[in-house]
């Protein structure tokens, strides 16, 4: 559970993180969370937007609600999330709710609502985000295996190599035809850390 006084401290503490962050450039400023974190994203996600943040990613799940919660707090109207609770029967819906009035007043300025890059590692979770979001999706950051953070499971039956990794194949590997089809823009994340790695991103539309 989080109660007023740790929402607003999660808040304050995001505000900070972000102000600091924008500080001595003209550059713009990101957070990353994880969907799988849930309790402290909407309070996070609010103390960001009140500093001005300019890019929200998100991945470690499926952040459907992600998009929804934002254009809320653009307007300082309440956000929402669904909770996952171990144990819970599966037609029990449990929901986290932020609402920035009840918690700072009413006379509160609209804010930014910045621009969300979904974290994703394959173009399958991409076309599902965009049909099944509540909110506007402004591009993706396609991890393959090699990205740091990377959690995905490989597709299909489990298999191990001898450090015990998983072994991933072809049908993880996203459908950059695909991504392109979507008409937004994507970034690719894992092993991209050289001139040519970085020109063959730039050559298949990243």
């Amino acid at each position: 559970k989080m109660g007023p006084s740790l929402q607003i401290l999660t808040i304050v503490a995001n505000f900070c993180e972000v102000w600091l962050a924008k500080e001595g450039h003209e550059g713009v400023v990101g957070i990353n969370l994880l969907e799988k974190v849930q309790l402290p994203n909407l309070p996070s996600l609010y103390g960001a937007m009140l500093a001005g943040v300019d890019y929200v990613l998100m991945g470690a799940g499926i952040p459907r609600e992600i998009p929804g919660a934002l254009d809320a707090f653009s307007r300082n109207e309440p956000g929402s999330l669904r909770i996952a609770v171990e144990g819970a029967p599966p037609e029990e819906e449990h929901r986290f709710t932020l609402d920035p009035k009840k918690l700072f007043g009413d006379q509160l300025p609209p804010l930014k609502r910045p621009d969300f890059l979904a974290i994703i590692s394959s173009d399958v979770l991409g076309e599902a985000l965009l049909k099944r979001a509540n909110g506007k999706i402004n591009g993706f950051i396609i991890e393959n295996d090699l990205a740091g953070g990377h959690n995905a499971p490989p597709r299909g039956q489990l298999r191990k190599n001898e450090r015990g990794e998983p072994i991933y194949g072809p049908r993880d590997t996203a459908n950059l035809d695909r991504m392109k089809a979507f008409g937004l823009p994507f970034w690719l994340a894992g092993d991209y850390g050289s001139p040519e790695r970085f020109a063959g991103a730039i050559a298949a539309g990243a």
